[in-house]
């Protein structure tokens, strides 16, 4: 297998926590169908108030064109249940956020879906990154320090577990 890039990886984990985010959200409606009905409205706000949030995941019901807004927290009181003999269905409420920084920049907060997205994932060609073979990386980083900070994105070094960067840019020629 080839070594995934650091673009890959970043997409890889956003589509990630963006499908594991909508199955949490759908086993609170099936755990819920499990309890007595009389039982269902009192658990929904604790349930929901436990849900974990990945750190850049979005409401999926709407369109490309709506404004990108991050979901920061669920609004536990605010669920509502729908006793059904066959489902459950709950409205849940949540709290989301326009505008985003990164790289110490603030990031337009009238971005739609896609058009944040595409400049999230858009840091050049697939091909401008490579990975350092072992031991490579206090080189690099002592030749360009600001430029590997630029282009490491956090979720590569937290997957790794590691401090230093190990992901630079190419160099032409």
């Amino acid at each position: 297998l080839e070594p995934v890039s650091c673009a890959q990886l970043d997409r890889y984990e956003f589509f990630q926590n963006e499908r594991d985010f909508v199955f949490n959200l759908t086993k609170v409606a099936e755990d819920l169908r499990m309890n007595d009905r009389a039982e269902r409205k009192k658990l929904a706000p604790d349930m929901m108030a436990e849900l974990e949030i990945p750190s850049s995941v979005y409401l999926p019901l709407c369109n490309s064109t709506d404004l990108w807004r991050r979901v920061s927290k669920t609004m536990a009181k605010e669920t509502k249940v729908f006793n059904t003999k066959e489902r459950c269905p709950v409205i849940m409420h949540f709290a989301s956020r326009r505008g985003e920084t990164r790289n110490g920049k603030k990031v337009d907060p009238n971005l739609d879906v896609a058009e944040y997205m595409h400049d999230y994932f858009n840091i050049g060609e697939e091909g401008a990154m490579e990975i350092l073979a072992e031991g490579d990386e206090e080189e690099a980083v002592a030749e360009a320090p600001e430029a590997v900070a630029e282009t490491q994105p956090l979720s590569w070094r937290k997957l790794l577990g590691r401090e230093k960067v190990e992901v630079v840019p190419k160099q032409d020629g």
